[in-house]
């Protein structure tokens, strides 16, 4: 049986699951340049076993660890490209990638499209403001059409990491019935 909405373990249990997410990302965010980071590194920093770590972010937001850290770095890798700080190959490196060839695969991948296409279509990429949300919009009249990515990765540029995990949250509460009470 679901626990009722004002069950105050499940406030306290979600409010753990934010604070461990906001703890992910931050280590994330202060290690991301370095290439040799991933699981490992990242349970060691919260004291959690791979496995254990796997499963807990497994049950909040329904991804691997290494898809978490991924998916953190490629959305920098979009806002730097966006902002033109770099080339390609020097922002694949900044965030932590060591081949320019397999950032450029995985940023196909999550966003549908080269990291390249956003220089060469910078005018088509728009920020649509959406309540707490900020998303980038494709020009429908383009030929460029993103390919369907998941709702917790639509947002590539939270203004702070409160805002992140308040996004996270909302996504994923429309994919996992169970977090509409957040």
């Amino acid at each position: 049986m679901p626990p009722s909405k004002g069950n105050p373990d499940e406030a306290i249990e979600l409010s753990m699951d934010q604070a461990l997410i906001e703890k992910l990302e931050s280590i994330v965010r202060e290690r991301m340049s370095d290439e040799q980071f991933g699981v490992s590194e990242l349970a060691d920093a919260v004291a959690m076993s791979r496995s254990h770590l796997h499963r807990r972010l497994s049950g909040i937001l329904g991804i691997s660890t290494i898809h978490f850290i991924r998916s953190m770095r490629l959305r920098r890798g979009m806002d730097l490209l966006s902002q033109e700080v770099g080339n390609v190959s020097e922002v694949a490196y900044r965030v932590g990638f060591s081949s320019n060839t397999y950032f450029t695969r995985c940023f196909n991948t999550e966003f549908g499209y080269p990291p390249g296409e956003i220089r060469k279509r910078k005018d088509d990429f728009v920020r649509a403001e959406k309540p707490e949300r900020s998303i980038p919009a494709v020009d429908q009249s383009k030929d460029l059409q993103p390919k369907a990515v998941s709702p917790l990765f639509e947002a590539f540029r939270p203004s702070s990491s409160e805002e992140l995990v308040r996004e996270v949250f909302m996504s994923m509460a429309e994919e996992k019935p169970t977090l509409q009470k957040f």
